[in-house]
């Protein structure tokens, strides 16, 4: 769940958990359960992730004082080229 996966939370605002799970397993080759174990790190309180429960599903979205930090960082790497 590296930089496309990120581009893609920036991009939706967020995304289904099942889906980022299902596709970074299958992207990485990497088991689900690994790639939960990813997911659950960048989710803790030092990453930039937070898992929102719904009623029936939950979503992945990044975290509301990363997000200034991340666009900031969006924005600087397309000035350098």
């Amino acid at each position: 769940m590296m930089r496309r996966r990120l581009n893609e939370i920036n991009e939706h605002g967020e995304v289904l958990e099942k889906h980022l799970l299902d596709s970074s397993a299958e992207e990485f080759d990497i088991s689900q359960i690994t790639a939960k174990r990813y997911l659950d790190a960048m989710c803790s309180s030092h990453g930039c992730l937070e898992k929102v429960s719904r009623v029936k599903s939950s979503i992945i979205r990044m975290k509301k004082e990363d997000l200034w930090h991340n666009l900031f960082l969006h924005h600087y790497e397309f000035e350098q080229f």
